[in-house]
């Protein structure tokens, strides 16, 4: 069977260079990068090192498991009985749907559920990064199964209806309605959702917000507030980044940030940031994904109708939702071969943005801002050429620095 051989293949491929990945940490973890030498000490790098190990191997064992169960469910014929009992549930569409959709979500959830707590409670509390009681995080917890139960409710439902409204032309009204249901929550979430999680109030250093303001209308970028939250409720984690459509935006800086960085690294990071909103990143990445979602949504679209389809999984009769759980589960492994070129593009970003940030700020700033936020979420300096190919979003720290560094003719900090 063609598509078990790929199920195999593939997440054992990105098992493996987990595995490499983390060998080559504990070879190179204790080897101070060229040009931090005074900035991290022994004992600093080896908890960073440690903390990569740790966050590493969880993060390995979290993937092997949902994939071997995710294999179990659909080759071992778990998912097909599920299938047939939800038939048995209604013989409406919308309602079968909705009843598979919701059982699986749930799934997925209880399955990552016990890796979510030996993260804050044991490696997180290890570290010193994690401030949650258990009842805070029961809390989130149960906020966030109600939204995504909520969302299942949404998207499945609707979906479905065009489905049966349209039979030939689902795919692309499916694509639309997934668009605007994007962009709404996109315009909601800051007012709506994330005060549901983190507690938003106006920045109390009312100077470095009238800088902050000052550096974004320098690049014609208007700042509508700016807001710290109350991050350090629950992690010692640092970040700070933009919210909006369109040329008026929010800022938002985790309060933690706000404790470890000066003035002018904060607003080089934020120049950064700024960087990705003139490059026009967050425009063209758009675009570019929802091309993507629309050429894979009518690929799922032939797909699901054709009649092999049961005979790849061994099963003899699939509904219209199991099909379309098939066809996810295709296009995931599809995505395993995508994500480097993706990820790829958006390391090329990084690179564009901090030579943004270099026309706004000094350089030297902005690489001292990205040291301490390195030290203080204890990042990895030494990750693999291979697993930054595949997994990594962002040029490593060093290699950033590095190039900072090499433009304004720094040698240290």
């Amino acid at each position: 069977m063609l598509l078990l051989d790929l199920a195999l293949l593939l997440p054992s491929l990105e098992a493996a260079i987990r595995i490499i990945n983390l060998r080559y940490l504990r070879y190179h973890g204790n080897e101070i990068p060229s040009g931090f030498e005074g900035v991290i000490d022994a004992t600093t790098l080896g908890r960073m090192s440690a903390y990569a190990g740790d966050t590493g191997r969880l993060g390995l064992a979290s993937h092997l498991v949902a994939q071997a169960l995710i294999i179990l469910a659909i080759f071992g014929g778990a998912l097909e009985r599920y299938d047939q009992w939800i038939a048995h549930v209604s013989h409406s569409l919308i309602i079968q749907g909705v009843c598979f959709f919701l059982g699986v979500s749930w799934c997925f959830v209880l399955i990552s559920l016990p890796f979510g707590m030996v993260s804050s409670f044991v490696i997180e509390q290890r570290f010193g990064f994690n401030h949650t009681t258990k009842g805070l995080f029961w809390a989130d917890f149960a906020k966030g199964l109600l939204l995504s139960t909520v969302f299942v409710l949404v998207l499945t439902s609707c979906g479905l209806c065009l489905v049966k409204w349209s039979p030939q032309f689902w795919w692309v009204l499916v694509w639309l309605f997934f668009l605007v249901f994007e962009v709404t929550v996109t315009l909601v979430a800051p007012r709506l959702i994330e005060p549901l999680f983190m507690k938003t109030t106006p920045l109390e250093r009312e100077e470095l917000e009238a800088d902050i303001c000052a550096l974004a209308k320098s690049t014609g970028v208007k700042v509508d507030r700016v807001f710290q939250v109350d991050a350090s409720r629950r992690s010692g984690h640092t970040n700070a980044y933009f919210t909006g459509l369109g040329p008026v935006k929010r800022v938002i800086l985790f309060d933690t940030l706000l404790e470890k960085l000066d003035r002018a690294e904060i607003l080089a990071v934020l120049a950064h940031e700024l960087g990705h909103w003139k490059l026009r990143h967050i425009s063209k990445s758009f675009v570019m994904f929802q091309a993507l979602a629309l050429g894979a949504i009518y690929g799922a679209y032939r797909f699901i109708n054709w009649e092999g389809l049961p005979s790849l999984i061994g099963a003899a009769h699939c509904s219209f939702p199991m099909r379309v759980s098939i066809a996810m589960f295709t296009g995931s492994l599809v995505s395993v071969c995508l994500s480097p070129c993706l990820k790829a593009l958006s390391r090329r970003h990084e690179w564009q943005a901090d030579n943004f940030a270099r026309g706004l700020v000094e350089p030297s700033a902005l690489a001292s801002g990205l040291i301490k936020l390195a030290v203080d979420n204890l990042a990895n300096l030494h990750p693999h050429p291979l697993y930054s190919a595949y997994y990594a979003s962002h040029p490593t720290v060093v290699a950033r620095v590095a190039r900072l560094r090499s433009h304004d003719g720094t040698v240290g900090i």
